[in-house]
C-alpha cells in the first residue's frame, strides 16, 4: 500500500513540475516535445530520491537488527561463562 501512494505522488508531482515548467516558459503550445526533458529530469530525481529514502531506511532497519542480535550474543556469552 505505501509503494502505490509512494508511485502515486510521484506522478503528481511529476505532472505538476512538468505543468509548471510550461507555464513558465510559456512556449509549450510551439514546442510541446520540449516539456519531455525536463519533465523526465524532475521525475527521475523524484524517483532517486524516493529509492534513496527507502535503501536508508532499510539499512537502518539491518543495522540496528545486527546490533541488537550482537547484544543477545554477547550476553547469552557471558552468561555462560
Amino acid at each position: 500500500m505505501r509503494k502505490v501512494i509512494n508511485w502515486c505522488a510521484f506522478i503528481i508531482l511529476a505532472a505538476l513540475s512538468g505543468a509548471y515548467y510550461m507555464f513558465l516558459t510559456s512556449s509549450y503550445c510551439l514546442h510541446p516535445t520540449g516539456t519531455s526533458v525536463p519533465l523526465g529530469l524532475s521525475a527521475l530525481s523524484l524517483w532517486y530520491l524516493n529509492v534513496d529514502k527507502e535503501k536508508n531506511q532499510v539499512h537502518s532497519y539491518n543495522n540496528e537488527y545486527r546490533r541488537k542480535q550482537r547484544e543477545l550474543l554477547k550476553s547469552q556469552q557471558g552468561e555462560r561463562s
